[in-house]
């Protein structure tokens, strides 16, 4: 019958293996409970965590690799308690310069050459055509001598530039205390008063009995 060894020439058996794997120091020995793991003192004999029966397991040196849990953690978080270490601060990034607002474009010129005549007429936009005549309003005046100006009102139309385009307006005549309104015609297309016409380079406009060609530039 073999008979069984006591239990400290178990640990000096243990601890000359220990020593002849290059070890100087005594380590410390814990019993592993076989249900969760749990690295226990060495003279324990109930496991801390769930209180399984360890007396009978061997006592054998604490694990290093951390694969085992402790009773006490083997090495303390130098930061366990320091605050949160502060987020750099972000500093605002330079925007591009907006550019400034451009300035609108200015209208090509206008012109109205009269016909069989050398003789021409710069409009400009917000422009109002008509007759010669002493306190007359009108802004670009046909002067008198010019055949078929006795027809034309004193303010006849109006010109404007709008979303890029040279337009005409004839203008209603009973504001005026006219009893009638003599034609405006562009291209022998006649443009009733009050209502606006498009205007294009070498269009022919006609004011009553005198007659233009339209030049834009």
């Amino acid at each position: 019958m073999i008979g069984l060894l006591p239990a400290d020439t178990s640990v000096r058996l243990q601890w000359n293996q220990f020593v002849n794997l290059g070890f100087s120091t005594m380590p410390e020995f814990v019993k592993i409970c076989p249900r969760c793991g749990r690295a226990n003192p060495e003279y324990e004999n109930l496991c801390a965590d769930c209180r399984q029966v360890i007396g009978m397991e061997p006592a054998v040196p604490r694990p290093t690799d951390g694969g085992q849990r402790g009773a006490e953690p083997d090495s303390v978080d130098a930061t366990a308690g320091r605050p949160p270490p502060e987020a750099p601060l972000q500093t605002a990034q330079p925007t591009e310069p907006q550019g400034l607002p451009q300035a609108p474009a200015a209208p090509p010129t206008f012109y109205l050459s009269l016909n069989g005549e050398d003789r021409t007429f710069t409009l400009q936009d917000g422009s109002v055509m008509g007759q010669a005549y002493p306190g007359s309003p009108a802004t670009v005046q046909i002067p008198a001598g010019v055949n078929g100006v006795e027809y034309v009102h004193r303010q006849h139309c109006r010109f404007e530039y709008r979303d890029a385009r040279w337009r005409v307006q004839p203008l209603d005549q009973a504001p005026f205390n006219q009893t009638f309104t003599n034609p405006t015609r562009v291209n022998r297309h006649l443009v009733p008063p009050g209502t606006w016409h498009l205007l294009a380079d070498g269009d022919e406009l006609r004011l009553s009995g005198v007659s233009f060609h339209i030049k834009i530039i």
